[in-house]
């Protein structure tokens, strides 16, 4: 039985991590006047990460700034 509605897919971070991007969140929302939800800050944050992987690379290497 279909839903009509897509899957939502995963993105699986440590509980630390997870409330990081609570607390993101509530910052975004508060900076743009506007509701920001859990995937659109996702979404925002991986694609980011994706045109950094210098820096993304660095911190998975123990090597950051």
């Amino acid at each position: 039985m279909a839903t009509g509605r897509r899957p939502t897919a995963r993105v699986l971070v440590s509980p630390e991590t997870a409330a990081l991007l609570d607390d993101a969140r509530i910052d975004a929302i508060s900076t743009i006047r506007r509701d920001v939800t859990k995937t659109d800050l996702a979404d925002a944050m991986v694609r980011v990460a994706l045109n950094h992987m210098d820096e993304v690379v660095a911190l998975l290497t123990g090597e950051t700034k």
